[in-house]
């Protein structure tokens, strides 16, 4: 049945029968169906005629109904085709949005490590003439000052740079380097409760997008889009 009302159908069917009028008129015959029709008529011609115009008339219906089936499917496939392209954009911004929170969090850190590099620095400068171990203490500043430089220019090239695995790469080396430095500042957060609350929010932060980078990332680069 076509997938119409009935007066609608009967439209249709008006229709086709006129096509096939026309069709007979013009001695267009469909050989194929005029075959069928003298076989099923043992050659009575009036009958012959009648089967024609009924097959005819069921194959101009048919060719409809395919045609709506073949319609159906591209709307599905084009819909499917849409579904597939908004889910990888939306991979592809949640990637972007991550690696730029994510990088604000380790800046946010790094910032932190050279305060109290600075501190540290400052602590060896007053002590320098104690006759304490100021030099180790100058050595440990020194140490996380030029650290906290060096990761402050990778979160600087990872907002500067498109290629994911590269990304990937570099904030593989910032996790290392800012995550256990998060988890002992949240160790001394004895002695200073505020840097302590501070760096455990950062690493409960971290430890968040850095799943959800990498679940966008391995979809992503499944899915060919990276």
């Amino acid at each position: 049945m076509l997938n119409f009302s009935s007066k609608e159908q009967r439209k249709i069917e008006e229709s086709l029968y006129a096509v096939v009028t026309e069709e007979i008129e013009r001695n267009e015959i469909h050989k194929p169906l005029w075959t069928k029709a003298l076989a099923d008529s043992d050659n009575d011609k009036q009958r012959t005629q009648a089967l024609y115009i009924k097959y005819r008339f069921q194959k101009l219906k048919d060719d409809i109904l395919d045609q709506e089936e073949i319609q159906k499917e591209q709307k599905r496939s084009e819909e499917q085709t849409q579904n597939k392209i908004q889910k990888e954009g939306k991979n592809i911004a949640t990637l972007n949005a991550t690696v730029s929170a994510t990088v604000a969090t380790f800046q946010w850190l790094i910032l932190a490590m050279i305060v109290l590099a600075m501190g540290i620095l400052f602590f060896a400068y007053i002590f320098y003439d104690s006759g304490d171990s100021y030099e180790l203490w100058a050595l440990l500043g020194g140490f996380l000052m030029l650290l906290g430089l060096y990761l402050f220019y990778l979160t600087k090239k990872v907002s500067k740079t498109r290629d994911y695995l590269e990304i990937k790469k570099r904030l593989n080396v910032l996790f290392l380097m800012l995550i256990p430095f998060s988890l002992l500042c949240i160790a001394l957060g004895a002695l200073a409760p505020l840097l302590g609350l501070g760096m455990f929010i950062a690493f409960v932060g971290l430890s968040i997008r850095a799943v959800k980078f990498y679940v966008a990332f391995n979809y992503a680069k499944r899915n060919k889009l990276i």
